[in-house]
């Protein structure tokens, strides 16, 4: 499959940008992704595993542990929760490496999941894959699925995680604004003006639209051949410009804010308190929209799609298949680990719709499918707080062309560089051009020394 003239494909990660993106655990553990030689114990249905994953115990995990016990007594599960972020990746992949023991692990994006499959971490799963319908379809060369790495699969997407905006409907009604499914980005700045203006809303918004992944999809990052970057490119200078404006014109929550009040961290409360008009996430927000003990807020959550870069035109969702298990390939106890990771695809994806997590089983199209899961996903009180009919419409559209990241190299080294030079932006520190400039050349270089490294 192709948009515009970028032919997407799993199989790029071959050119280099695993094997960067996994060189300093390969160099210290000097294995390949072929599967471990660890002395094989337990069955299928005996053992101990050690479960590493980043949601804690009481948004659903608890749950399904139980349940799994339940149904596998003789498989003692241990579960080590885990944070998502620089210091808790560290520590799982330094237990990969040797330390504590992991036989189950989760790895949140594209460039966590290459660099331990690089490294050897990883089993084969495809055989597991193709037994299970549920994970079948990533053993496949769809481009919005595709998880295969050499022809194999060494990690299975548990998540469906498309890009959304939630709307406040009773803004929207008091304002007397009626948000068209086929918006366009010009529309979605003029309603966020008159939403300020009118002192319906302090701020439109926290996040700025990725307008570059929705016309360019997953690697939006990178040049064709994943060698430089593609910061030179127009829509990335729309992007940022539209950016500034909307932190100049304060339909954009300011930066100074967002720094001084580290908003990142629960951004979701200015959406719930009724502070933005909009909330742009994944479905995981839907279990903060229900929480009425936190979140205490008595308006209709409506959806719509990223607003369109042209009304009528096709563009990627910057969303994904993404929570991917994997299995250590020096585990001990690989058959009933492989048990666990079936009854998590399987059975146990429901304890976790409780989080927000919509399985991965499901995607584009499959709208009256996704309905069964409403109680669990939206709780009890989901017809006053959701516009369903329109969550069903927007997150499983027919149309929908899901992201899939194929190139990782350098992508934290260009992540943080992105939002250091994001933050001088809009600070009013630098202006767009010298800002592309800067990350063109800075990012073209950490592209290459990790490709030289490789």
């Amino acid at each position: 499959m192709s948009m515009g003239d970028r032919t997407f494909s799993r199989r790029s990660v071959l050119t280099g940008s695993l094997a960067a993106a996994g060189t300093a655990l390969v160099a210290s553990c000097g294995n390949s992704p072929s599967g471990g030689d660890a002395q094989t114990q337990g069955s299928a249905e005996s053992g101990v595993i050690n479960v590493w994953g980043a949601i804690t115990l009481d948004r659903g995990v608890q749950e399904l542990l139980d349940a799994f016990a339940a149904k596998y007594p003789d498989i003692q599960v241990n579960y080590e929760q885990f944070p998502n972020n620089t210091d808790g990746n560290l520590k799982l992949d330094t237990s990969l490496q040797g330390g504590a023991p992991v036989d189950v692990f989760f790895s949140y994006g594209a460039a966590a999941v290459a660099r331990r499959t690089e490294a050897g971490y990883a089993l084969d799963l495809t055989e597991l894959a193709q037994s299970m319908p549920e994970a079948e379809p990533f053993t496949s060369s769809d481009p919005q699925r595709t998880a295969l790495f050499d022809d194999k699969l060494f990690a299975i997407p548990t998540v469906y995680n498309p890009y959304l905006v939630y709307l406040n409907q009773d803004m929207l009604d008091a304002a007397g604004i009626d948000v068209p499914f086929d918006w366009t980005i010009e529309e979605f700045h003029e309603i966020a003006t008159e939403l300020t203006a009118g002192g319906f809303a302090e701020s439109a918004t926290y996040k700025s639209l990725p307008l570059a992944g929705m016309e360019l999809g997953g690697d939006s990052q990178f040049a064709a051949g994943g060698e430089s970057s593609s910061f030179d490119l127009p829509i990335w200078k729309q992007q940022f410009d539209l950016e500034l404006a909307m932190e100049q014109d304060g339909t954009l929550f300011p930066m100074e804010q967002v720094l001084a009040q580290r908003v990142d961290l629960y951004a979701q409360s200015y959406f719930l308190g009724g502070q933005h008009a909009f909330y742009l996430d994944n479905p995981a927000t839907l279990r903060f929209v229900k929480d009425l003990e936190n979140y205490p807020h008595d308006f209709r959550t409506t959806f719509r799609p990223m607003p369109y870069l042209e009304r009528g035109g096709q563009q990627w969702n910057t969303g994904s298949y993404e929570d991917a298990v994997q299995i250590n390939a020096n585990t001990s106890y690989p058959e009933a680990a492989k048990t666990f990771v079936q009854f998590w695809l399987q059975d146990g994806s429901e304890f976790m719709q409780t989080a927000g997590k919509v399985p991965s089983s499901l995607g584009p199209g499959q709208g009256a499918a996704a309905e069964a899961l409403f109680p669990r996903l939206l709780g009890d009180d989901y017809e006053d707080l959701f516009d369903t009919d329109a969550l069903t419409q927007v997150a499983f559209a027919d149309d929908i062309q899901m992201s899939v990241t194929t190139i990782t190299t350098a992508l934290t080294e260009i992540a943080n560089l992105r939002s250091s030079l994001t933050q001088q932006l809009r600070l009013g520190e630098i202006s767009v051009d010298d800002m592309l400039g800067r990350l063109k050349a800075e990012a073209d270089a950490a592209i290459t020394t990790e490709l030289a490294q490789g």
